[in-house]
């Protein structure tokens, strides 16, 4: 099942999806839980990576977010990659020319164990990635969600923000500002890029 939003990279005219819930197929998937690459013009497969059967430990390793496009300098080279959140708390990169080549790096944002599960969408600011999870001890503090920014070179975490509910939705960037909409509540959050202090918070009233 695809449940996120496609991502296209018009660079070189393709599109990227990722995969989920391999078992609701009567014969297990051959692309899930995966991030896929496809030709724009007709759809065909370019590149794949499916997580490693050994790494499913968890059991419930589906992609539920969208895949985000950045670019990293790493050893001195300028890389094209993209990125995704899984279910099982990681964030994975990837360079986009070999995904077939495994990630680049890979960064734990959320216990796996934890709820809510980490389906989040990324987002971009053209210097640091930004990644909202699920449930994570930050500063010896148990958090019911988080959000953090991350080094796009290497996955390293720059700051890290508590969030006391759960997250679905994608994380919107604008200059200086993160938004995200977060508890049953219906609270929208805004957050400072520049260290993840929470700048305002509004609440709509209801779900």
């Amino acid at each position: 099942g695809i449940w996120s939003s496609p991502a296209i990279d018009p660079s070189d005219g393709s599109i990227y999806v990722t995969t989920a819930t391999p078992n609701a197929c009567s014969s297990p998937g051959e692309l899930a839980p995966a991030i896929v690459k496809l030709r724009a013009s007709d759809l065909s497969v370019l590149s794949s990576w499916t997580v490693p059967v050994a790494e499913q430990a968890f059991g419930d390793e589906d992609f539920g977010a969208t895949p985000t496009l950045f670019t990293a300098t790493i050893n001195g080279v300028h890389r094209s990659l993209v990125g995704a959140l899984n279910k099982d708390g990681l964030f994975y990169a990837w360079d986009r020319t070999n995904l077939a080549a495994g990630p680049v790096w890979q960064s734990t944002i959320a216990d796996p164990s934890g709820s809510p599960r980490s389906i989040v969408s990324a987002s971009w600011d053209g210097s640091l990635l930004y990644v909202g999870g699920g449930g994570a001890t930050i500063n010896g503090t148990s958090c019911y969600g988080n959000i953090s920014a991350l080094d796009p070179a290497t996955g390293a975490f720059v700051w890290r923000s508590c969030q006391t509910s759960f997250m679905t939705a994608g994380l919107t960037e604008v200059p200086g500002m993160l938004i995200e909409g977060v508890g049953a509540g219906g609270n929208i959050v805004f957050l400072n890029t520049v260290n993840g202090a929470t700048v305002s918070t509004f609440n709509t009233g209801s779900m």
